[in-house]
């Protein structure tokens, strides 16, 4: 079950801070956070605007939450790696190396991105025009969206397949979904072939 965010914990620096970003000066506000050990009090990292980290999740290194972001459960964000926009990183996924993680993408379940070729998000699709992301499981590339969570494509495929055939308008967004599919295969298969 996902915690439900805090609603008033905001955070200040206890320190100067030399971040990749901005310098943060002790005193300077940040975002939001449950407790002192959501945010490293000895590296670089720091959670901007109005970013929330809660729960057991961990912001070190010189990894940066900002704007709307929200991490939670067990999450790491780690290294130099960017999570930004509406983007909700939960469970015990895991984001690092450089990772830059934006718009409305959410990566949950044991997701470990270390590099943004590991997912990709893609926005304005089905009948309420939602984001989708596509990343590298731990054996198979998976999807969030709309209720579906770490499932693998292939699952994802079946679920659409049975549940999109009974209405024109959902016929066409099975086979949106259909086309999205073969391109994030397409695109991992290229990355696999890269590295």
């Amino acid at each position: 079950m996902k915690q439900e965010a805090p609603t008033s914990l905001g955070g200040s620096s206890s320190q100067d801070i030399k971040n990749r970003h901005q310098d943060i000066k002790k005193g300077d506000l940040g975002g939001y956070v449950e407790s002192e050990r959501n945010l490293s009090q000895y590296d670089n990292c720091w959670i901007y605007d109005n970013a929330i980290v809660f729960g057991n999740a961990k912001v070190i290194q010189s990894a940066n939450v900002c704007e709307y972001a929200q991490i939670s459960d067990n999450a790491i964000i780690i290294g130099y790696a960017t999570i930004m926009g509406h983007s909700k990183i939960c469970d015990h996924a895991k984001i690092g190396g450089r990772a830059l993680i934006a718009e409305r993408a959410e990566i949950d379940e044991n997701a470990e991105l270390l590099d943004s070729n590991d997912y990709i998000t893609l926005t304005g699709f089905g009948l309420t025009h939602n984001t989708i992301t596509f990343f590298r499981g731990e054996e198979e590339i998976c999807v969030n969206f709309c209720g579906y969570h770490g499932i693998s494509v292939k699952e994802f495929r079946q679920k659409i397949a049975a549940s999109h055939n009974h209405d024109i308008e959902l016929e066409y967004c099975a086979k949106e979904f259909e086309m999205l599919c073969d391109l994030a295969e397409y695109h991992f298969q290229k990355e696999t072939v890269n590295h």
